[in-house]
């Protein structure tokens, strides 16, 4: 088979993944989450502090009872939050999907 038949039916692949109801969700909430700027920052700076915490934490460093704090005030925050946490599970689920998907491609190459 030639290198362009493959990036034909990889196309025809890419369209049927298009009209999965997974990626159709992922795509609408993402929309949402991109033009809902506190819901970035809420979810951003989550990460951020959860990160740092967790650097702290590997060096061995003690972690402040404020800092420990700030984390779960955001961690609140983020649960009254029902956009960042549709996002982010409709984020899981796309990536589940297409890591799935590239497992069963994976599956058929080997011989």
């Amino acid at each position: 088979m030639e290198t362009e038949d493959i990036m034909l039916i990889a196309s025809e692949l890419g369209e049927l993944i298009k009209e999965n109801d997974t990626v159709k969700e992922f795509f609408r909430l993402q929309g949402l989450f991109e033009n809902d700027r506190k819901s970035q920052e809420l979810l951003t700076t989550l990460i951020q502090v959860g990160a740092e915490l967790s650097e702290k934490g590997a060096r061995g460093e003690e972690i402040k009872l404020e800092e420990k704090a700030e984390y779960r005030f955001l961690e609140e925050e983020m649960e009254k939050n029902e956009l960042v946490k549709e996002f982010i599970l409709a984020q899981k689920n796309y990536f589940r999907l297409l890591k799935d998907i590239q497992e069963a491609m994976r599956n058929q190459l080997k011989y």
